[in-house]
């Protein structure tokens, strides 16, 4: 069952020349030493933030007893981009309970986002048919 779908766009140029103190407070450090190894790092910092977005916003929470560090872009073997959790946010990683798709892409000028966030029946007290 969806839970919820989010998507969010961001403007590239706001991550030029962004303070240590504002990175090391929205990121986790696996996400800045990856975004900070490429040239085009602040597109990358970009569809990071756009993608904890779009899961706050797939969710339906906002930053409601969580920390946008809660939330870690990370990649597969593959390079396919995922998410981890921490804190309160954790069980969103426990694949028995929740699902979490994400896309995401990236310009000079723009990165975007798109999250969905399925249920597998055990989240909501359903029993699997499994």
């Amino acid at each position: 069952m969806i839970v919820g779908i989010g998507v969010d766009m961001v403007a590239v140029e706001r991550f030029d020349g962004m303070k240590v103190h504002f990175l090391e407070r929205v990121f986790t450090a696996g996400e800045i030493q990856y975004a900070s190894a490429s040239v085009n790092s602040q597109e990358r910092f970009a569809a990071r933030f756009a993608a904890k977005e779009a899961f706050l916003k797939a969710i339906g929470t906002g930053l409601r007893n969580c920390r946008l560090k809660d939330i870690e872009v990370v990649h597969d073997e593959l390079g396919c981009p995922h998410l981890g959790f921490y804190g309160n946010l954790e069980s969103y990683g426990d694949k028995s309970q929740y699902r979490v798709h994400l896309s995401l892409s990236h310009t000079s000028q723009h990165a975007i986002a798109y999250c969905l966030v399925e249920s597998t029946g055990a989240a909501v007290g359903q029993e699997s048919t499994d």
